[in-house]
């Protein structure tokens, strides 16, 4: 979801004549650190669905560093407000996943609904080390990959309230980066620790 939102507000930032040079103004602080969180997200999925024990068993203490990471990445960026809603999104997400083992809960019925029931197996297996099956002792419910996306949107797929939250300050983040609407983003960075 969060690359269809930035490749959407990028396309939607230059028909309302914004410059791509915005984004370069950003000026994010450790970003580094966010693209190691996804590696390890990466990493760790690929390994489990190969049935690596020593993965599976670490799996949700890699999880639990790569939300670390990207807290990191939020706060050390705290004066720019799209990052705080980018924050809260991370935050929903990873109050679910901790509160249910360490995976995210996914929902049957969302699967089935974005046609992609064939994905219930799996997550059954328990090979998918950052995912489990949404069932009655699952916390915070609503919080969970309920939303499906399917038909007419070519990417099917189940996402959170957390996801949507992302994708929106993402889409903001870059709107204003990209159209100068609003304070420049690069004469408002403050100096932040």
């Amino acid at each position: 979801m969060l690359v269809d939102a930035v490749v959407a507000s990028i396309a939607l930032g230059k028909l309302r004549g914004g410059r791509l040079r915005g984004l370069a103004d950003l000026q994010l602080r450790r970003i580094d650190f966010a693209v190691v969180a996804f590696l390890i997200e990466g990493v760790i999925t690929a390994l489990g669905l190969k049935g690596a024990e020593a993965v599976i068993k670490l799996a949700p203490y890699l999880y639990f560093l790569s939300y670390m990471l990207l807290f990191f990445v939020i706060l050390s960026n705290r004066d720019l407000p799209e990052m705080l809603i980018i924050g809260i999104g991370i935050f929903l997400n990873f109050l679910v996943i901790f509160l249910n083992g360490g995976k995210m809960p996914v929902s049957p019925g969302a699967l089935r609904a974005a046609s992609m029931e064939g994905q219930i197996p799996l997550l059954e297996s328990g090979r998918a080390v950052t995912y489990a099956i949404l069932s009655e002792e699952t916390s915070l419910k609503f919080l969970a990959d309920i939303i499906p996306i399917s038909n007419p949107y070519p990417f099917h797929r189940v996402i959170s309230p957390g996801d949507v939250v992302i994708a929106v300050g993402a889409f903001i983040l870059i709107q204003r980066a990209m159209t100068g609407r609003g304070r420049p983003v690069a004469t408002r960075r403050k100096a932040v620790p």
